[in-house]
């Protein structure tokens, strides 16, 4: 095609897909039957081979560190250049047809994957944009108390810090330990923390430091007894598992893009709860904010909506909606649990993630002993057996303050697990 001519948006699709011979179909329900698969259980390997086969990996490389950046697959990177493609060729008429026929479109889909309205919904560039939505679109009144507990990453910690500052709000630290025994020791903590001046719960889905999900259906259910808004940082979830905001009472839900999604880097998911939305202000205002808020939406304004990243970002949830949660989420997890029983046979090695399956997100933490440095063996791991992983550290912590962080995902198999085990083996030797 020459895409100089007139661009016509089907023809140029047409064409991606008979080049690549891939998935780039930009219907979900075109998407789905090409993704078919009898079981998409965790040992459909023909299935998830041909998964993998839509992620432009490079070969020979073992990548299992989705928790830091995921891989974005090729029917994203299609996606982006079309939105482009089509904004570049006559740019204001373009921009104007993205904007109105796409992003609504984006919208509706991040709804239906956190079990939400449309208007409790909006694009946001990461997860620590939208907790500075959350939070810093709040009333606060002096002595208004936070409670943070001591695994959340800065994304959740800063904008309450800042809150501290500018709004004499309060940060309230509780002790999450680093393997709870189990729920109640969690909810019997974080409840002794409450007082009759907590406004915000500040929690994440998934511990960033060692991948355990707290009892969040239980703590939601706390916060809405209490009258205490419950704001998640849930960098990992979407794209990792099944999402319902309304089940675990989110009044705030906010999600990356550009981990377990792979869609593109600067593009993220916030939830605002109905009810919450009137409470609210706008951090950011722009030539339109002058009206009541009755969106999420309205929360924020663009100068200039990133528009690429937002369609992006809508074909990565096809793609996702596509495999389905739950059977991501399964073979995510059988394969870190074949990591983590080989991680028990490797000497100065110790497994921290090590919970009730409830409780357990296909990303493992791993004390580093022996008189080994944790950066040292992740960087041993890329330059000599081309397997790239995270340190997991955490100086404040128990047993992470030397520590290691493997995220297992979609593109990745049985085999990758085993390689990496070989590799850590030779480098601890």
């Amino acid at each position: 095609m020459n895409l100089n001519q007139e661009f016509d948006r089907r023809r140029f699709l047409g064409a991606v897909a008979a080049v690549t011979g891939g998935l780039a179909s930009f219907s979900p329900e075109k998407l789905a039957a090409q993704m078919s698969s009898p079981s998409k259980g965790p040992n459909d390997a023909a299935y998830w081979n041909k998964i993998r086969a839509e992620f432009p990996l490079r070969a020979g490389e073992i990548f299992l560190n989705t928790g830091t950046l995921g891989c974005t697959p090729t029917v994203v990177i299609k996606t982006m250049t079309e939105t482009l493609q089509h904004i570049a060729e006559l740019p204001t008429e373009g921009a104007s047809d993205e904007n109105r026929n796409q992003v609504p479109k984006v919208r509706e889909k991040v709804a239906k994957l956190f079990g939400a309205s449309p208007a409790e919904c909006t694009v946001t560039t990461s997860t620590t944009a939208g907790l500075n939505i959350a939070l810093l679109g709040l009333d606060w009144k002096p002595g208004d108390e936070i409670l943070l507990s001591t695994h959340e990453h800065g994304g959740g910690i800063n904008p309450s810090k800042y809150a501290e500052k500018r709004f004499g709000a309060k940060v309230v630290w509780w002790d999450l330990p680093t393997n709870p025994k189990n729920d109640t020791e969690v909810l019997d903590i974080l409840q002794s923390k409450i007082t009759d001046r907590t406004k915000v719960i500040v929690l994440s889905h998934v511990m960033y430091t060692t991948g355990y999900m707290p009892p969040m259906e239980a703590i939601g259910q706390l916060a809405k007894q209490k009258k205490i808004l419950f704001a998640i940082d849930a960098a990992h979830p979407a794209g990792l598992m099944p999402i319902d905001v309304k089940k675990i009472n989110a009044s705030f839900y906010s999600c990356a893009g550009h981990k377990w999604m792979c869609g593109p880097v600067g593009s993220g998911m916030l939830f605002v709860d109905s009810s919450v939305l009137p409470m609210m202000h706008p951090i950011s205002v722009g030539r339109v904010s002058d009206k009541p808020i009755d969106k999420a939406d309205d929360l924020h304004s663009w100068s200039n909506v990133p528009i690429a990243q937002i369609t992006g970002l809508g074909a990565a949830i096809d793609f996702h909606t596509a495999m389905g949660a739950q059977n991501v989420y399964n073979h995510n997890m059988s394969l870190i649990n074949r990591l983590n029983r080989g991680i028990a046979n490797i000497p100065n090695l110790e497994l921290i993630s090590s919970y009730e399956a409830k409780n357990a997100a296909p990303r493992s933490s791993i004390e580093v002993k022996g008189g080994k440095n944790c950066t040292d063996v992740m960087k041993r791991l890329h330059s000599e057996h081309q397997v790239t992983i995270s340190t997991a550290v955490h100086k404040d912590l128990p047993r992470l303050s030397n520590a290691l962080r493997i995220s297992a995902h979609v593109y990745n198999n049985e085999e990758d697990m085993d390689k990496c085990l070989a590799a850590l083996k030779a480098v601890m030797a």
